[in-house]
């Protein structure tokens, strides 16, 4: 009788521990199903000195106190804590606390957070959704969603902070997230160890104070390690200081920063960099490649990149630059904005298209004291400058500046539609080699200041009898195929095989060899015989669009005969087949319930825009799409839709987007109420 009781008793005793701590499974697994188990699983992991994974079900836990993992530092050992997808499990701050905090000082305690949603946090100091600070270890955070969150100091969506690890922020979304600092969605710094930020998306995310507050999207900050950023998208982030999108800063020697195939469009910085701000105070090496920059806006400079590198080089190569403006406070460089003071900045293969300064540089602003600044290979197209240097503003001490094979065309401003160009001594004059200035309004070149300009092996509208006027300079239609669009050389144009062939580039901007045309007279300098302008005349040569390629592994897409848009409130951006489905999410600022609807569509990197969304309780009307990047894409709309009268959640249906080609990728979301909503009664 009495080991019956015994037996009984400790089976009393098992269940009451199988109610009070989280299913334990092999490999120091747990399984949690509620925050108390989640809080429990955490406060085992820090003590049990193993290699911990803790797997959360699917579900909505909204906490009452911040959840916590701060091991001692014996407890050397790595933590995965894991959700079942962002769409399925949510950790919620109820807007009264922040979600996460993970402090870990061990060598060996990696740290991993991956598959969940992490929403309405609330930080007095950093880290609104979640707080990682590690030592010498390395922290992931994957495939998660990082919506609504608030943090008084750093990292609104998250922050992380190691001091010789590696950050790796993969395949995210941090969406409309705030800060009162740097990085509203978020915020990254190593020390010496090195930063990845890749596949992410950075939407509607802003930091609210001027006074030190960077990087409406990401700020990503180290001071002697690598900060690597690509394949992300920053759209309509907004950055009380600098760097609507981006903002990146080395603070010692050595440093390597590259910024690489990502999408920046309408972002917003009230001071410099309204796409990205990159920064270095030492030696460093900073390259800005393949990347589209859209729309930008800076109150300041460098709409769409400022660009502050001390002593070093940078590489600015094969982006875009479309439409960006600067505006207010010196507003130099429409697009662009870069300036060394002894290091080397070369600007080549890029497109300026579009971009606007109230003051100097509509397309680019290009400066250094005493280092080396060169343009190579541009397109400058349609730029203006609301004072001087429509296409491009030049300035120096007693650096070395040096325009070769750039075309620019129909630029505008007051004086100097071309260049301006200031120098404070004498002997540095700037060299203009192999370039073509055509259509631009009034005039194409002003130097002022001490030293002059020469042009040598250029063709520039009206420049003849013009002092700097040089050898080898001819003024004559150049012949573009088709200009704007498309400005490469036609057969027959008098700047074939007429530049200079020493200072030339071995490539042309598509990356096409220079060639010697067979049927054309070589009347340049040479060999090599090679063509004015930023494009070879090539017959036989492929025409490229100067957009970022794919990211690795992005399967091609099919073009579908048409597609369903479902809107699904509460949801997440997704693509099932022929359907896409769209963030409805209540914003729970607005008091009229208004429910974000904006979004952009990317068929094959060109932008959509939709002006005939009506503010009105149940009809929403399509009108023709504005297609950003040209006319070329034919689109055909169901011409109005009715929304029902709704009390509830939806789902709602959109049928019959039909495109005459292409394909519909929806992989953007934005959220900018001011410009686009509808309201529920």
């Amino acid at each position: 009788m009495k080991m019956e009781r015994m037996i009984a008793l400790l089976g009393i005793c098992l269940v009451g521990m199988l109610l009070i701590f989280p299913e334990r499974c092999p490999g120091a697994e747990f399984n949690v199903h509620n925050v108390s188990e989640l809080e429990s699983a955490l406060n085992q992991a820090a003590v049990n000195d193993q290699a911990d994974t803790i797997n959360i079900s699917p579900g909505m836990y909204i906490i009452s106190s911040t959840l916590s993992y701060a091991p001692d530092v014996s407890e050397n050992f790595p933590l995965i804590i894991t959700g079942s997808g962002s769409s399925q499990t949510w950790l919620d701050g109820g807007s009264g606390y922040p979600v996460l905090s993970v402090i870990a000082w061990g060598s060996d305690a990696d740290f991993t957070l991956q598959n969940l949603t992490v929403q309405n946090g609330n930080s007095a100091g950093c880290g609104g959704g979640a707080a990682i600070d590690l030592d010498s270890a390395d922290a992931r955070v994957e495939n998660c969603l990082f919506q609504n969150c608030l943090a008084v100091d750093n990292g609104g969506g998250v922050f992380v902070s190691v001091n010789s690890g590696t950050i790796t922020l993969r395949n995210n979304t941090l969406l409309r997230n705030e800060t009162g600092n740097d990085g509203a969605g978020a915020s990254l710094y190593a020390y010496s160890g090195s930063i990845l930020a890749e596949l992410n998306t950075f939407n509607a995310n802003t930091t609210r104070t001027q006074g030190g507050d960077d990087g409406g999207g990401l700020s990503a900050m180290s001071d002697a390690g690598s900060i690597l950023i690509q394949w992300n998208t920053f759209m309509d982030n907004v950055a009380a200081d600098d760097g609507g999108g981006l903002f990146t800063y080395h603070l010692e020697n050595g440093a390597l920063t590259t910024v690489r195939n990502n999408t920046f469009h309408r972002n917003v910085a009230d001071l410099g960099g309204g796409g990205a701000f990159c920064r270095s105070t030492m030696s460093a090496t900073i390259n800005i490649l393949d990347n589209r920059f859209e729309d930008n806006v800076s109150d300041a400079s460098g709409g769409g990149v400022f660009l502050y590198l001390n002593s070093g080089t940078s590489q600015v190569s094969h982006n875009a630059f479309y439409w960006n403006s600067s505006v207010n406070v010196e507003p130099d460089g429409g697009g662009l904005w870069a300036w060394t003071h002894d290091g080397q900045i070369t600007a080549a293969e890029n497109w300026f298209v579009g971009n606007e300064a109230s003051r100097f540089g509509g397309g680019a602003s290009l400066s250094t004291d005493s280092g080396t600044v060169l343009s190579i290979n541009n397109n400058y197209v349609g730029n203006r400058a609301v004072e001087y240097g429509g296409a491009v503003s030049w300035a120096t001490d007693s650096g070395g500046l040096s325009m070769i094979n750039d075309t620019l065309y129909v630029n505008t401003a007051v004086e100097g539609a071309g260049i301006l160009y200031y120098c404070e001594q004498a002997s540095n004059v700037l060299v203009v080699i192999n370039s073509i200035f055509w259509g631009n309004d009034p005039d194409n070149i002003l130097a002022t200041g001490a030293a002059p300009v020469m042009a040598q092996y250029s063709n520039i509208e009206a420049g003849i009898g013009e002092s700097w006027f040089g050898p080898g300079c001819i003024d004559g239609d150049p012949l573009f195929v088709n200009p704007p669009i498309d400005l490469r050389l036609d057969a027959g144009s008098p700047c074939i095989d007429a530049a200079d062939g020493g200072p030339a580039p071995e490539f042309d901007w598509e990356g096409q060899p220079r060639w010697d045309d067979p049927a054309t007279s070589n009347t340049g300098n040479g060999p090599p015989w090679v063509d004015i302008g930023a494009d070879e005349y090539n017959p036989g040569a492929p025409t490229v669009t100067p957009t970022p390629s794919s990211p690795p592994g992005t399967p091609t897409p099919t073009p579908p005969a048409g597609i369903t848009i479902a809107f699904d409130m509460g949801t997440h951006v997704f693509q099932q087949g022929d359907s896409c489905y769209l963030d409805l999410g209540y914003s729970n600022s607005y008091a009229d319930r208004a429910v974000d609807l904006v979004i952009l569509m990317d068929v094959y990197g060109q932008f959509l825009s939709y002006p005939g969304w009506n503010e009105i309780t149940e009809e929403l009307t399509w009108t023709a799409l504005d297609i950003m990047a040209g006319a070329w894409e034919t689109l055909s709309v169901i011409p109005a839709f009715t929304m029902p009268t709704v009390s509830s959640a939806g789902p709602f249906y959109f049928y019959g987007l039909m495109f005459d080609r292409g394909y519909l990728d929806v992989n953007h979301m934005a959220s900018n109420l001011a410009d686009w909503e509808f309201y529920l009664q």
